[in-house]
């Protein structure tokens, strides 16, 4: 039964437009490697019975972060390092990756109404969404700064942004971050930041590109896969700024979901030493430093 049901909200979900792009429907991208037919027992056996019987893991994601959740061949076709890690996670359950494309903040509502049971994305952890979630910490993402290829105004920590101009996406962390900074500089006889917001990513390469911003800070995975693949690595560079901590993505689940968190983070742990957890960030050219040595529950 939870099945069918299962279905029939998918295709309720992809007309609500405050939670869906639309999209559940789309084909599955991101061919998974033979790991996926061995299924983990271990992991298996500690799910929640009614979600083993079920057959699927209902699985949520915005497809609007790349390198992680993305579409391709013109929106067609689902793809990125979550969506495969999760879609290879699932089959390692012995259950079908069942995806529903929807945005945040639609995500945790959605768990919360059973329409989805995880949401395997970009999602970061903070105190506020551990009030409303629990999470399997699967991955780290430093703060970076995408730059002109070659790094030419020489930005290697926040301090060096002192007097140029950086651009962020609106609302994002790094609003925040790049004020605070322009402020240090300023109390310390130094120039302002010219700081500069855009609705988006792609807004604040195009203006790296036409030079008119020194620098764009974003997530190490936004950075680090366009860094990689515009003009094929020859446009932009990527630089971490050491003295950010960084964010923890995870798994979200359902607020006190204990057994699947559980189930999770064994999960994560056994592809961690399979080699298939591995596999996919050197698939997608991330960097060591996104990988964790153990999956964790938090909240």
């Amino acid at each position: 039964m939870r099945k069918l049901i299962s279905v029939a909200l998918l295709a309720v979900f992809a007309t609500t437009a405050c939670s869906s792009t639309g999209n559940a429907q789309l084909p599955q991208g991101g061919a998974t490697t033979a790991a996926a037919t061995t299924v983990d027992e271990t992991s298996r056996a500690m799910l929640p019975a009614g979600l083993r019987d079920s057959g699927e893991l209902r699985i949520g994601a915005s497809f609007r972060t790349p390198p992680l959740t993305m579409l391709i061949k013109d929106g067609q076709v689902r793809d990125g390092l979550s969506y495969e890690m999760a879609s290879l996670g699932a089959e390692k359950l012995g259950l079908r990756p069942a995806w529903s494309n929807i945005i945040y903040p639609g995500q945790t509502p959605a768990i919360k109404a059973d329409k989805i049971d995880i949401v395997w994305e970009t999602t970061s952890v903070n105190e506020e969404r551990i009030k409303a979630a629990t999470f399997v910490h699967f991955a780290n993402a430093n703060t970076s700064v995408l730059v002109t290829k070659g790094n030419p105004k020489a930005i290697g920590s926040m301090s060096d942004m002192c007097g140029l101009s950086i651009g962020m996406s609106m609302g994002s962390i790094f609003v925040g971050l790049v004020k605070e900074q322009s402020e240090r500089c300023v109390a310390g006889g130094k120039p302002a930041i010219n700081q500069l917001t855009y609705d988006g990513a792609p807004s604040g390469r195009t203006a790296l590109q036409s030079k008119n911003i020194d620098g764009f800070m974003s997530a190490q995975p936004d950075t680090v896969y366009f860094a990689n693949t515009t003009g094929s690595g020859n446009v932009f560079s990527a630089v971490d700024l050491p003295e950010i901590p960084p964010t923890k993505l995870a798994i979200q689940i359902k607020k006190g979901d204990a057994e699947l968190a559980r189930a999770l983070e064994s999960l994560v742990n056994n592809m961690i030493k399979d080699g298939s957890y591995a596999a996919v960030f050197k698939k997608w050219n991330m960097p060591d430093s996104m990988m964790v040595k153990a999956a964790e529950v938090i909240g």
